[in-house]
């Protein structure tokens, strides 16, 4: 009998510990819930900030193009002007040239 209630003693011990682990290990777990609770959310606005960044990205890439596209359109307008007058400065040289010419001879 004795025996049997050392026995008793011990076992109602070891539940008790073994009560208390089961206690701590489920306030560890919802701790962990918690914080697993908390870095879906902070992730969740993280991807709809970094979407919204991607979006704003392609929108300022495909407005650079543009501007690109225009500088380029420019560019080329600007060239043929510059070929036009210098061709037109080209014959006004010529002409001026040659009427220096035949004053020149006219007078001599």
């Amino acid at each position: 009998m004795i025996a049997q209630r050392a026995l008793d003693r011990k076992l109602t011990s070891e539940l008790t510990q073994f009560k208390q682990s089961i206690h701590e290990l489920t306030q560890e777990l919802s701790t962990v819930k918690k914080q697993d609770h908390q870095l879906t959310i902070e992730a969740e606005k993280s991807k709809g900030e970094l979407r919204v960044a991607l979006e704003d990205s392609a929108k300022s890439s495909a407005i650079l193009q543009e501007y690109h596209q225009l500088y380029e359109l420019q560019r080329q307008r600007l060239e043929k002007q510059i070929k036009a007058l210098t061709f037109e400065r080209d014959i006004w040289n010529s002409t001026a040239y040659a009427l220096g010419v035949e004053l020149i001879e006219a007078i001599f």
